[in-house]
């Protein structure tokens, strides 16, 4: 089976899948305690589905964009634990991910708080099996990213910063691991762990630098 988990944002999941349609057997919402404790709700979660680490086949991590420490213990974690258990690892946007598990239909736009007075802004277009990037992710004034939606838009995200009238498709929504393992699926990966490798890079997707970025030496 699959092992996937995402860390990107206030919510933090992980899941694992199996079968043809990597349909999850188990998840877990460990969002109070966040990366902390990610290796022993991994853990807890194999124990309750009675599984061990080795049967794990491969990795899907959420690489955002969302959260500079989420992402980085994600990635390093998923790195990690692919490299002791010998098994490929693959990183997705979480945003793309959390697009195509919504029904299919018209251009879907993402608007998310970024904090800092800013928003995350992303488009797709949905038809079934394929997802179209329209417009990648990026941090935009919230202005500027309202107005990149149009009437009758459908929208996931935060109703604070689009005062138009649009279709809310879901509201104050977060990327999750059952998520990321549909989006893996459609892209090609497999229970077996094939295809994982193949998903992309399990590194952050930085939009812009730390609040708090290291100190020099």
């Amino acid at each position: 089976m699959l092992l996937a988990l995402d860390l990107s944002s206030p919510v933090c999941t992980l899941a694992l899948g199996a079968g043809p349609r990597l349909t999850p057997v188990a998840m877990r919402d460990f969002s109070e305690a966040r990366g902390r404790a990610l290796i022993a709700e991994l853990d807890g979660t194999l124990r309750t589905a009675k599984l061990a680490r080795e049967q794990l086949r491969g990795i899907v991590v959420g690489t955002g964009p969302g959260s500079y420490t989420g992402l980085r213990i994600a990635c390093a974690a998923a790195r990690t634990l692919g490299w002791a258990l010998r098994i490929p690892c693959g990183g997705l946007s979480s945003f793309a991910a959390t697009a195509f598990a919504a029904a299919p239909g018209e251009t879907l736009h993402i608007l998310l708080n970024a904090y800092r007075g800013e928003v995350y802004y992303a488009s797709y277009r949905h038809d079934g099996e394929r997802l179209l990037t329209l417009e990648a992710p990026q941090v935009l004034a919230p202005e500027l990213a309202a107005s990149r939606i149009p009437q009758g838009a459908r929208v996931i995200g935060d109703a604070r910063f689009c005062a138009q009238t649009v279709e809310w498709v879901k509201e104050q929504t977060a990327p999750r691991a059952t998520e990321l393992l549909e989006w893996a699926r459609a892209c090609g990966a497999a229970e077996d762990g094939s295809g994982v490798a193949e998903l992309g890079a399990a590194e952050p997707l930085y939009l812009r630098p730390a609040a708090f970025p290291p100190r020099s030496s």
